[in-house]
């Protein structure tokens, strides 16, 4: 009756410090659900998926970086291994409720489903609204569930970026997490521009000197490869004054062999071009490959 007695009462400690992850489904054999990582000195930081600003608290040090080929998804290194490496990821394509086997109540009333495949794999419901999650350690076994800590303090900041009032200039972004821009005047440029045809781009001067590349050490949200380096140039050179358009990349390849081939991944423009007008007469831009 005494061991009985005993393991009630553990029972009903273990469940008092993990009130804040409620287990509501089958969890991983012989691993612990992590608290909440202490809120103090972490920094919120702001992510755009899917149409919704998201905040999250992380360490001042971690890593956010944007993966370009898949808009809204970021991968989160919280660099707090000396060594090794181990991350999570946010994106805009969770994976279904009916395939996750595992699910905890957050800190903040979220629901977060899982499943484990040598990776933890997810998604947190915020709402009618759900983030998928992927998350690695490259020396945690079986599970890697350091990234759930974090996902407590997820919550909405706002559904829409914050808009900027009638831009009568230019809207520049300024934030690739948050896609906040910034409205900038058009002036007059004191700099002469050229054109070597009708057709061709116009072209501005670079003038030969120096500068300084990169960001400084200090700031806020900048990345790993950007480290300050000072830029010689040695000699005065020429470069388009705006992005390349279908028409003048057309013109080039046209006045090279007669023929132009515009190609543009993602947009379906791949098709001959000729002087007489055939194929696609799709004039805008700017073009890239």
């Amino acid at each position: 009756m005494r061991s009985i007695v005993v393991g009630l009462l553990t029972l009903l400690l273990l469940a008092g410090s993990h009130a804040h992850a409620q287990v509501l489904g089958a969890q991983v054999p012989g691993a612990q659900v992590p608290e909440p990582v202490d809120p103090t000195g972490l920094k919120p930081r702001r992510l755009y998926i899917n149409g919704v600003l998201y905040e999250l608290l992380l360490p001042p040090n971690a890593d956010v970086k944007v993966e370009s080929w898949s808009p809204g998804t970021f991968y989160i290194n919280d660099n707090a291994k000396p060594k090794g490496y181990r991350s999570f990821q946010l994106h805009p394509l969770p994976d279904p409720a009916d395939r996750l086997d595992r699910a905890i109540t957050l800190a903040t009333g979220n629901t977060f489903r899982y499943r484990v495949n040598q990776r933890l794999q997810g998604r947190v419901e915020i709402g009618d609204r759900a983030v998928g999650v992927w998350c690695s350690d490259d020396d945690t076994q079986p599970v890697p569930e350091f990234c759930i800590g974090y996902l407590h303090h997820l919550k909405v900041a706002d559904v829409q970026p914050p808009p900027i009032a009638q831009c009568d200039g230019v809207e520049v972004p300024v934030d690739r997490l948050t896609k906040q821009k910034r409205c900038l005047p058009l002036l007059p440029s004191p700099v002469q521009g050229f054109k070597d045809c009708p057709a061709c781009p116009e072209m501005v001067v670079v003038p030969a000197g120096r500068f300084v590349m990169g960001s400084p050490a200090d700031e806020p949200r900048r990345d790993w490869n950007e480290d300050q380096v000072d830029v010689t140039i040695a000699k005065p050179f020429a470069v388009g004054r705006f992005a390349v358009t279908y028409a003048e990349w057309e013109a080039c390849l046209n006045a090279r062999d007669g023929r132009g081939l515009a190609v543009v991944r993602g947009t379906g423009r791949s098709r001959w071009s000729t002087p007489s007008g055939s194929g696609s007469n799709d004039t805008s831009g700017p073009w890239s490959a």
